[in-house]
C-alpha cells in the first residue's frame, strides 16, 4: 500500500481520488499498452468532453466510429472509470424552444453519443461543459436554463430507460471566486441539481492565478449543494498565474547557460524556442531556473492538502491534464496552457514526464 504521509493523506483515508482529463482530444486514449501515458501515469479515472455539435445529423454508425469516442469506450475494458462532459457548443444559436425539432435533434443526438461511448459501463455523465463559455451573452437566459433542465431529465429518461447506473452531475461551472460568474442562470442551474434527487452533484473548472482562490470556489459551491451530494473537478491549473509571467525577463541562471553571448527574450520567446528545440532536459532547466515555475512544483500536492481533501468541501474526483500540446502560435498575451500536462509532448523529445506536477500526481490517491 502507498502512504502518503509527507502530507497526512493516505489511500485508505482519502474521499478525494485525482485522475486525468483529455479534454476533446481522445486520440491522447489510443495507446493502452503497459508502456502508453495512461498506464505510466497510474490514473483510475479518465474524463473527456465530447463537442455534440460536431455530431448533430450523424447516424449512430458515425457516431460510433469516431475515434475519440471508441478510444473512450475501449477504456471500460481495461478497467478504468469514466467521466463525459457533454458540450453543447451553440455557435451563436439560440436554445431550440420546447417541442422544436432542434430541441428533440439534442435529445437525439445526446443519445447516440452515449449509446456509442459505452453508456453502459460509464461513470459519470455531466449534463454540460462549460455552458457559459460555449453559450453567447444574449442567450444566456431563461431559455438556456429551460433548455439545461429538460437535458438533464432526458438524460436521466435514458439512463432508467436502458437500466444504466452512471452519475449524472451538472455543470461545468467556471472561477466561481470571481463574482461576475455567479449570474442568475447559474444560481438557477445550481438550484435545479440541488432540487433533483436523482443530481449526484455540480462539476467545477477553474483555471487561476492563486491557489488561496479556491477557498473562496469551494466555499461558495459546497453552499449550493445537498449534504448528499458532492463535487466534480473535471479542469483545473494555475493557467493564469503562468499567463502573468509570459512578458518577464528570462532567469540569469538560464540564460547564462543558454545564451552565454546573451539575449532579450522574454518567457513567451523562449516558449517558442523550447517547442523548436524540443531538448527535454532544456525544457525540465527553464522549469527548475525560473522560480515562477519551480515555486509552484507542488501545486497538485498542496491543493489537494489544502482544498480538495478537507472535510468540508466534498470533492469526489479531480481530472488533471494528462498531457501538453502543442502551442506554436504562443504569443505575449496567450493562455499559458503549455505549463500544463503530466507528460510534457511539445517541449520534449517524446511523451515524457514533466518536470512539474508528475511526481505528484504519482503520489496522490487514485480512487
Amino acid at each position: 500500500m502507498l502512504v502518503y504521509g509527507a502530507f497526512g493523506v493516505s489511500l485508505c483515508s482519502a474521499k478525494t481520488a485525482i485522475g486525468v482529463n483529455v479534454n476533446g482530444l481522445g486520440t491522447q486514449l489510443e495507446d493502452l499498452s503497459p508502456d502508453g501515458m495512461l498506464a505510466r501515469s497510474g490514473t483510475v479515472w479518465v474524463r473527456m468532453f465530447v463537442d455534440m455539435s460536431k455530431h448533430r445529423g450523424k447516424s449512430l454508425a458515425e457516431i460510433q466510429n469516431d475515434p475519440s469516442i471508441s478510444n473512450f469506450k475501449a477504456l471500460h475494458s481495461q478497467g478504468y472509470k469514466t467521466i463525459i462532459n457533454l458540450k453543447w457548443a451553440t455557435k451563436g444559436r439560440d436554445f431550440p424552444g420546447p417541442d422544436t425539432q432542434g430541441r428533440l435533434d439534442d435529445f437525439d443526438v445526446m443519445r447516440k453519443v452515449l449509446a456509442s461511448a459505452g453508456a453502459e459501463n460509464i461513470d459519470i455523465v455531466v449534463v454540460g461543459n462549460e455552458p457559459f463559455r460555449e453559450t453567447n451573452i444574449p442567450f444566456r437566459d431563461q431559455d438556456m436554463t429551460d433548455w439545461y433542465k429538460r437535458m438533464a431529465n432526458e438524460i436521466k429518461n435514458f439512463r432508467t430507460n436502458n437500466s444504466h447506473n452512471f452519475d449524472i452531475y451538472m455543470g461545468a461551472f467556471n472561477n466561481l471566486h470571481k463574482i461576475i460568474e455567479r449570474t442568475t442562470v447559474l444560481t438557477d442551474l445550481m438550484q435545479f441539481a440541488k432540487n433533483s434527487s436523482w443530481i449526484a452533484g455540480i462539476d467545477l473548472h477553474t483555471h487561476h492565478e492563486n491557489i488561496e482562490e479556491w477557498q473562496e470556489v469551494l466555499d461558495y459551491a459546497s453552499s449550493q449543494i445537498r449534504p448528499d451530494q458532492d463535487i466534480l473537478v473535471t479542469e483545473f491549473s494555475l493557467m493564469r498565474w503562468f499567463k502573468s509571467h509570459n512578458a518577464q525577463q528570462l532567469a540569469t541562471s538560464y540564460a547564462n547557460k543558454y545564451y552565454p553571448e546573451g539575449t532579450t527574450n522574454q518567457i513567451w520567446q523562449e516558449l517558442l524556442v523550447l517547442q523548436g528545440e524540443k531538448d527535454s532536459q532544456r525544457w525540465h532547466h527553464f522549469n527548475a531556473m525560473h522560480d515562477f515555475a519551480n515555486s509552484q512544483k507542488h501545486y497538485l500536492k498542496n491543493v489537494f492538502r489544502d482544498y480538495f481533501h478537507q472535510p468540508q468541501y466534498p470533492v469526489r474526483i479531480a481530472t488533471f491534464a494528462l498531457r501538453q500540446n502543442r502551442f506554436l502560435n504562443y504569443n505575449i498575451k496567450a493562455d499559458a496552457w503549455i505549463y500544463n500536462g503530466i507528460f510534457c509532448f511539445s517541449t520534449c523529445s517524446g511523451e515524457e514526464k514533466n518536470f512539474l506536477w508528475s511526481a505528484d500526481f504519482t503520489s496522490l490517491p487514485k480512487q
